[in-house]
């Protein structure tokens, strides 16, 4: 499995993540829990991130990622409210994300492994 790790502060949700579970800025759409915006500990602290893997910004293959383990965890189930509210967000962010040819490859969830 994946040994490196990124501390994101203390707090609900917080803690240690794996850096395919956090980006630099994520303002495009808040994909809490399932994808974390790094705080900024200080001025060297993005440099640091981005060579334990993280990315500056949410992209395609997160989005991937993320629907996946969602549908993973429905175990078949159908989707409520909120998760279908969440992932409707999610692709409609793909979409944008794509028209901007902003898709980066292999950062899926069998990405590191």
């Amino acid at each position: 499995g994946e040994r490196r790790w990124v501390w994101l502060g203390e707090g609900l949700g917080l803690g240690f993540h794996q850096p395919r579970h956090v980006v630099l800025d994520s303002e495009r759409v808040d994909c809490r829990p399932h994808l974390f915006q790094a705080p900024m500990l200080s001025p060297s602290y993005p440099k640091l991130l981005r060579i334990l893997g993280v990315k500056d910004q949410i992209n395609i293959s997160h989005i991937i990622g993320i629907i996946q383990r969602i549908a993973r965890a429905k175990a078949g189930e159908p989707l409520q409210g909120s998760d279908i509210d969440f992932v409707v967000r999610l692709l409609r962010t793909s979409t944008a994300l794509a028209g901007r040819g902003d898709e980066e490859e292999g950062e899926g969830e069998g990405a590191g492994r």
